[in-house]
């Protein structure tokens, strides 16, 4: 048995520590009272030493815990190894070294409470994930509503390590699904590429009044949204919006997190849909200036009359069929320059666009073109 010096050096360590017979079951010679309260959770010595490890450990990692003892015990190399205890939600960080005790083989169980300094790395790796989540979706292309959904549902997907969807659409009519990412085998069922009028009774809620829910599951949800979360324990619900109107919905399941989606994952969901609402919505835009301008063409095209249109550096960019009839032989004496765009150069004048863009109505003869 091992001297009362030993175990007093034992009980007043600060950390958890245990001397182990260095074979299976490794049960325990001598142990403080560290060990036996947080370590063998609140076990008594004497138990320890009949039954072995594998009956004492508290931890939800016995295995990979007992199996690193046993590689100890084989190789006579210390290892160290992070264990976690969910009963009271702590880390041990535990290094098992060999030793000869007495003469004979034996393990030296040391084990030390990270708790603190594992929840800030988890934080900060968590901080590293959204930072790079984040970079993601901004080098996705800031107007390019398409890449940008993408990029959505990407982001999605990876904050709530489950399956994530984007629908568009109005909430009194079929949702189309427009992008997917992490969709489990049977997905068709699960999220099908139209959502049919008249389901999905919370989704539509989304859509109406404007703001994100996040639904955990529960017998009481619609069939529709409690068959969304099958496997699942959380519905993320996030609006995607126009700075008039909601377009369109993401969803984002999430499995495992008892107290719902992080706070911080739900506005990054939130800013994400936005900017892709900023970027559809500029999108429109954009494609009406196309319609605009290629309605403008042909109304231009049908005036009889010549048609100049020049920007403030009295530079053409547009003109119509007459006005090129007018101007060609112009344009025969005086090509256009390295950027191809010359009439206001011409020998001519400048048909007095120089007075116009001054403010003043020009009227008359503007220059002569020149006879046949």
């Amino acid at each position: 048995m091992p001297s009362s010096a030993f175990i007093a050096a034992f009980d007043q360590a600060p950390l958890a520590m245990a001397l182990l017979e260095a074979t299976a079951p490794f049960r325990v010679i001598v142990a403080n009272a560290v060990f036996l309260r947080q370590v063998a959770g609140g076990s008594s010595l004497e138990r320890a030493q009949r039954f072995g490890l594998r009956d004492v450990l508290a931890v939800d990692e016995r295995e990979s815990t007992l199996s690193m003892f046993a590689r100890v015990a084989g190789d006579r190399s210390a290892r160290t190894c992070l264990e976690y205890c969910a009963a009271d939600r702590r880390y041990w960080e535990v290094c098992a070294s060999p030793i000869d005790y007495e003469g004979t083989p034996a393990l030296l169980y040391v084990g030390s409470d990270v708790t603190t300094r594992e929840r800030q790395r988890r934080r900060l790796e968590h901080a590293s994930d959204r930072l790079a989540e984040l970079t993601a979706f901004t080098t996705a292309g800031l107007l390019n509503p398409e890449r940008m959904t993408d990029a959505l549902v990407d982001t999605a997907a990876a904050v709530s390590h489950g399956f994530a969807a984007v629908y568009v659409g109005a909430a009194d009519g079929a949702l189309r699904r427009v992008a997917a990412r992490g969709l489990p085998a049977d997905h068709q069922r699960i999220l099908p590429e139209t959502l049919a009028p008249g389901h999905f009774r919370f989704v539509r809620g989304v859509l109406t009044n404007g703001g994100t829910r996040v639904l955990p599951y529960s017998p009481a949800l619609p069939s529709d949204e409690r068959t969304l979360l099958r496997g699942m324990h959380w519905l993320a619900i996030v609006p995607v919006r126009t700075r008039h109107r909601s377009i369109g919905v993401l969803l984002a399941a999430a499995r495992g997190a008892t107290s719902g989606l992080p706070h911080e994952d739900v506005r990054l969901l939130d800013w994400c849909a936005d900017q892709l609402g900023f970027a559809i919505e500029h999108g429109e835009l954009f494609r009406g200036i196309d319609q605009e301008r290629a309605e403008l063409s042909v109304v231009l095209e049908q005036i009889p009359d010549a048609v100049v249109i020049t920007d403030r550096g009295g530079w053409v960019v547009r003109e119509n069929a007459a006005a090129r009839q007018l101007l060609r032989k112009a344009d025969a004496a005086a090509p256009a320059d390295a950027e191809g765009r010359g009439l206001s150069s011409h020998p001519l004048g400048d048909l007095g666009i120089a007075r116009a863009l001054a403010g003043e109505t020009v009227r008359g003869a503007l220059g002569e073109v020149g006879s046949d």
